[in-house]
């Protein structure tokens, strides 16, 4: 019997900081995630999506007026993933706000627990 291939997952990485990204990056399980693409800025990001290329998941760290309007336009529109990066002090009323909307937020500080094998 022949084996089923395993679903690849595309994802977005929208974050200024590369020492970051390549954490992120390490911790995605590559048989599962990829390709993974990398924008320094949502308005890079949001070029890029509303160009029609569509992702499953979308991490987003970057500053919080543009990183939350674009998550919202995401979530809206697509079935996409999306996990938005915050401030330590601000995890609680944000992930409050945002779950609503259909973003799952977490502390940044967290990030490397959430991604570890």
């Amino acid at each position: 019997m022949a084996e089923t291939p395993q679903a690849l997952y595309s994802a977005l990485i929208v974050c200024d900081d590369a020492a970051f990204v390549r954490r992120l990056k390490a911790r995605l399980p590559s048989s599962r995630i990829g390709p993974v693409t990398v924008c320094k800025t949502t308005a890079e990001a949001a070029r890029l999506t509303a160009s029609g290329i569509a992702y499953d998941l979308v991490l987003i760290d970057a500053p919080r007026e543009t990183a939350e309007p674009f998550a919202f336009s995401l979530c809206e529109r697509s079935g996409t993933a999306v996990l938005l990066f915050t401030a330590e002090e601000e995890a609680g009323e944000t992930e409050w706000r945002l779950a609503s909307r259909g973003v799952a937020a977490v502390p940044k500080s967290l990030s490397p627990q959430l991604f570890t094998p």
